[in-house]
């Protein structure tokens, strides 16, 4: 044992408790959300923001976004909002302590935070640098919201995806009627490519296109539960909010390709 690092001794801030099962489906979400670029380290990470009963989780690589809030039983004790940022590396390990306990205890510190699942104990550092102030990002208002079929959407997506540029992986998207049109071009070997999905506009009548990268699309799909997804549309050049219908809490976010 002399040869491990002695664990830091660190203020504590505050401590709560959250179930297992909601950090197993934020981390097993969050996943494909976090960026590994070594410039922005507090984006490789995973943010936890604390403020009164309520805890959210976010993950973000600066062009899709991943957010969802959970509302604890009782205040957590502290009289401001607390934000973490921890490495995604760290979760790896935690998730396979998930299933000790039906319940994880978290201390914050000043520099490190520690979760305890069961009588196993991992501490990590805390990354510092600021994070993005999720909530600006996120559109209060839409122009047009579409509902489609996910499974029906998932599959036209992958299907365009095959004749999309390799490069820009860009699709093309249209909605008109009741019908959401999705097209790819790749002018450096002459392919194209176009899929039609059926849809619902339950919202506006305006006639928006937009471009979206295939497989930040493909990843934001992977993480709504719901079998239909809804579009909040602005305008081309405005970030797109998907929603889930079975967990409105949940916040999907992409940028488009403009």
């Amino acid at each position: 044992l002399n040869d491990f690092p002695a664990i830091p001794k660190d203020d504590i801030r505050f401590r709560l408790t959250l179930p297992s099962s909601i950090i197993g489906t934020w981390v097993s979400t969050a996943r494909s959300f976090h960026s590994n670029d070594a410039l922005f380290p507090a984006l490789q990470g995973f943010c936890m923001t604390f403020d009164g009963n309520d805890i959210m989780f976010a993950a973000t690589d600066r062009f899709k976004l991943f957010a969802d809030t959970y509302t604890n039983d009782s205040s957590i004790g502290i009289d401001e909002k607390v934000s973490i940022v921890v490495h995604n590396k760290v979760f790896n390990p935690l998730l396979s302590l998930l299933s000790l306990d039906e319940k994880v205890d978290i201390t914050i510190g000043t520099t490190c935070v520690t979760f305890a699942v069961g009588d196993a104990k991992l501490n990590c550092r805390l990354i510092e640098g600021a994070y993005p102030n999720v909530k600006s990002i996120i559109p209060q208002t839409s122009v047009v919201d579409v509902e489609v079929p996910k499974s029906d959407l998932f599959d036209s997506v992958k299907r365009t995806l095959i004749v999309a540029n390799g490069s820009s992986r860009q699709l093309v998207f249209n909605v008109s009627n009741d019908t959401m049109h999705i097209s790819a071009v790749d002018m450096e070997m002459g392919r194209e490519g176009k899929e039609e999905c059926p849809c619902n506009v339950v919202k506006g009548d305006e006639i928006i296109e937009f471009s979206l990268k295939g497989d930040n699309l493909v990843s934001c799909l992977g993480a709504i539960d719901s079998s239909d997804v809804v579009f909040h549309l602005i305008s081309k050049e405005r970030a797109i909010l998907m929603s889930d219908k079975e967990r409105p809490s949940k916040i999907i976010l992409t940028m488009p390709m403009v």
